[in-house]
């Protein structure tokens, strides 16, 4: 879905509209909340078991006439030592075992070669001629060895490829700087002597514009390239081989949304924010310059009922709605009424509560908020801190055609008291229980009360993760 179709659907216009204008029952005092014990709780981002790399080793490479290398290269001499990063990676720890530490300063090369105009890559063991090209490029000497590591092991060598937003990349039939498609991706080669080397590749894609009347200074290039490197930096050091180290669990059907939305279970995607709004962008200080760097999910900061996401932006007061429920079963036309708990940490006037449908292109749940008005952007309703409401979802259509085989509803918070306003989120799914019964899906509730994906799940819809605890 595209950032525009995003934005349009949390009605920007007629909430700031509402908001400043004072219009009765818009605006109210709210106190702090803390998070109701009976609601769903946010993702936590576990250790898996794999590989961290303990001291992440980062070679900054760019092409022939890249009118960025001067900056990319200030910006990977300090990332892995900066004050942003002891911030994103100090809850990183093995269990019993190593953490993500600092690194030493980064390297970098600048190739005389000119950047190929396309380029193909795999995680699931398709050609690839990013990969046939690297393991050249360290072999010939144009780019310096990774560090040393037993066979079977990971390098603590990164290798941060920057590629002009005009060399196009099919990563497993996703394409790079293309509406629907991505900005940057990790992965890992494996060497002849069975080492393996994590690398990514960040393209410097134009950064779309804002949203129209959000009041926001659009980003520049090199904002968005060093938000994505960050994103990337951050994922290959605490989940090398992206399946293993750090993520969201994904037997827990409370997170299937999550993962739905964002498109990814690691501790950067979680952030990402899908409004279009650069929410999930801060500044971080890289030796004598600042970048634009992107906020990370913090379950610490979740555990103290604080935004998700640090380092959070100073004064700010988190705001959202939280269902007691996120996930739900129910036959084609049968409808569940569920409760939401608005929270916030801190005082703040009432803010906007939409209830949507971001199912791919919408039209499989019919959505409705008790005492709510309707609107464009679906249902609607001016919500305070610490207020229960009570949301009904009804399964018009049977998702199991779309990619993720369950429909997304969304719970959107909006403030338009700021400029550009804020906004929050907070996902549910619906599986249809043909589909469920289907994939084997028996929805049981675990010793933290909230339900769990069993293995033959897991597998059915291309998935992985453990249902141990």
């Amino acid at each position: 879905m595209s950032r525009e179709a995003f934005f349009a659907r949390i009605g920007l216009t007629s909430v700031t509209a509402c908001v400043a204008l004072a219009t009765p029952g818009c605006s109210s005092n709210g106190e702090p909340s803390s998070q109701p014990s009976e609601r769903v709780s946010l993702p936590a981002i576990v250790y898996k078991g794999g590989e961290l790399l303990s001291v992440p080793r980062v070679v900054t490479v760019t092409f022939r006439g890249d009118p960025l290398a001067a900056d990319l290269d200030a910006f990977g001499a300090s990332i892995v030592s900066s004050a942003w990063w002891d911030t994103v990676r100090f809850e990183r720890c093995a269990s019993g075992g190593a953490c993500v530490d600092d690194g030493p300063a980064g390297t970098s090369v600048q190739l005389s070669t000119d950047a190929p105009a396309t380029f193909t890559d795999s995680d699931n063991g398709a050609p690839s001629t990013v990969q046939t090209w690297l393991l050249s490029a360290i072999d010939d000497g144009s780019l310096p060895p990774p560090a040393p590591a037993p066979s079977g092991a990971m390098s603590s060598t990164v290798y941060l490829i920057y590629l002009p937003g005009t060399t196009l990349v099919d990563f497993d039939g996703l394409m790079s700087c293309v509406p629907g498609g991505f900005s940057g991706y990790h992965n890992h080669v494996t060497l002849g002597q069975g080492q393996a080397v994590p690398y990514a590749i960040v393209s410097e894609c134009t950064p779309p514009p804002p949203p129209s009347g959000s009041g926001m200074t659009p980003p520049t290039t090199l904002d968005t390239t060093t938000v994505t490197a960050s994103h990337e930096i951050l994922e290959t050091a605490t989940d090398p081989d992206g399946h293993s180290g750090f993520g969201m669990r994904l037997d827990r059907v409370d997170n299937w949304s999550w993962l739905d939305i964002v498109g990814g279970d690691e501790a950067a995607d979680l952030c990402i924010d899908p409004f279009g709004m650069y929410q999930d962008m801060t500044q971080g200080v890289m030796g004598s310059r600042t970048f634009a760097v992107q906020r990370i999910w913090s379950d610490v900061s979740v555990a103290a009922g604080h935004d998700p996401c640090v380092p959070a932006p100073a004064g700010q007061v988190y705001f959202n709605a939280a269902p007691r429920t996120a996930f739900f079963v129910l036959d084609v036309g049968e409808s569940t009424t569920f409760d939401v708990d608005a929270y916030a940490d801190g005082p703040i006037p009432g803010w906007m509560l939409f209830a949507q449908d971001w199912s791919g292109s919408g039209g499989y749940l019919d959505l409705a908020i008790e005492g709510g008005q309707t609107s464009n952007a679906g249902p609607k309703i001016v919500v305070t801190a610490g207020q229960t409401l009570h949301v009904t979802a009804s399964l018009t259509a049977d998702p199991s055609d779309l990619p993720s085989g369950e429909a997304d509803g969304a719970l959107v918070s909006v403030s338009g008291s700021g400029s550009p306003p804020v906004a929050h989120y907070w996902p549910f799914a619906v599986m249809s229980r043909e589909h469920a019964t289907r994939i084997g899906l028996a929805v049981r509730k675990d010793r933290d009360g909230a339900p769990v994906r069993p293995p033959q799940a897991l597998t059915a819809l291309g998935l992985s993760g453990t249902t141990s605890r």
